[in-house]
């Protein structure tokens, strides 16, 4: 049942498993996202002059981003029939990252279809080279786009980063980017629930658990 709370796992899957010392059981589901960063993507639209969207499928690698959408959604379908199409055109878009501040925002892009959203939800934006940017983001990616492929439902953006733009109090006196400021709202869910999961203060540096973890090893 969907109801139980082992997530829809049958009970006597739950006791079979457990008899055959099995440590996991398995989750079914048509979808699982692990938790990934919201976003507001905004691109040059020829009908309201900034187009903007919700999402929340993307990955980084150096100067490279993926975006990725669903092509069945109304978000994507909007993309898809307006804003992916200017996209191509323009060549151009930005990724802007926001905190807990703008949930009513990330609900509205991602829900509301077609006309000026950006207008009517009083959203101010600057333009860098033509690529418009969302004024009040934590930070800003702003993307070139090298390729925009099908993949079934899906859509992919691969972009080259030209540059990235950050509101001035997440950098410290030495110029380095204050983390525990940084308060992205991640998205997490599966085919029955859409959640929402937030950022604590808490950071740590890399390479702070290797000497215990190594010692916890010795005999």
């Amino acid at each position: 049942s969907s109801h139980s709370p082992t997530g829809g796992i049958a009970p006597a899957l739950l006791t079979r498993a457990a008899h055959n010392g099995c440590m996991h059981v398995p989750y079914e589901t048509e979808k699982f996202y692990y938790g990934f960063p919201v976003y507001i993507l905004a691109y040059p639209d020829e009908a309201v002059g900034v187009g903007i969207t919700t999402g929340s499928s993307s990955y980084s690698l150096g100067q490279m981003v993926m975006i990725g959408c669903d092509s069945t959604t109304h978000a994507a379908r909007s993309i898809k029939d307006g804003g992916v199409c200017s996209i191509k055109r323009s060549g151009v878009c930005s990724l802007n990252l926001f905190g807990p501040e703008a949930m009513g925002l990330f609900e509205y892009a991602g829900t509301i279809s077609g006309g000026d959203k950006r207008g009517d939800a009083h959203v101010a934006s600057s333009s860098y080279d033509g690529v418009p940017v969302l004024d009040d983001s934590q930070m800003s990616l702003v993307c070139r786009v090298l390729e925009a492929t099908e993949d079934g439902t899906y859509t992919h953006f691969r972009c080259e980063i030209t540059q990235r733009l950050v509101t001035p109090s997440l950098i410290d006196e030495q110029g380095r980017f204050r983390y525990e400021d940084l308060h992205t709202v991640e998205y997490v869910g599966d085919a029955r629930r859409r959640i929402y999961r937030y950022f604590s203060d808490r950071v740590e540096r890399f390479g702070t658990f290797m000497r215990s973890f190594k010692q916890s090893l010795l005999p």
